[in-house]
């Protein structure tokens, strides 16, 4: 919903394909972190990178209801910590490995790395928040809500 509001005309391929996918022309561009872009050698293959932060890649932990509610009070709340302890260091990781990885594809000279403007970041935060309404059934509006205030992004 995101790449079709901003214009293009999604694929999914396997991360394997990408490569080739864009060597040979079959698609244009691709939607990936700094670090995977740096880790598949796509600035060998894609003059462009426009540095957009227009999505979150995340991770969740699932267990089973019967199983978590069946836990000790005190086991789950040193799970939970554990949890929240966890992703905070796993977003550091990721902040790290991204930030050496846009030094890396700096460094190659074949990729131009676009940095948007906050008029043109604007722009897009305005275009992407339609598909925030289309993913409704997907997102509830609670959570929605509580991410805008997170991040600042309050929906006007």
């Amino acid at each position: 919903a995101q790449m079709r509001a901003l214009g293009a005309i999604p694929q999914v391929l396997a991360a394997s394909e990408m490569y080739q996918a864009m060597q040979t022309g079959l698609v244009d561009g691709n939607e990936n972190t700094e670090s995977t872009f740096y880790d598949f050698k796509l600035y060998e293959v894609q003059k462009y990178l426009t540095l957009s932060s227009h999505g979150y890649v995340g991770y969740m932990v699932v267990a089973n209801k019967k199983f978590w509610d069946g836990l000790p009070p005190d086991i789950r709340q040193i799970m939970e910590d554990a949890m929240v302890k966890t992703t905070t260091y796993a977003n550091a990781v990721s902040q790290k490995a991204n930030e050496a990885a846009l030094e890396g594809i700096r460094k190659t000279g074949k990729t131009t790395v676009i940095a948007l403007a906050p008029a043109e970041r604007e722009e897009w935060k305005k275009v992407l928040r339609k598909t925030h309404e289309q993913m409704g059934d997907r997102i509830p509006k609670p959570l929605l809500q509580a991410i805008y205030k997170e991040t600042g992004a309050a929906k006007p």
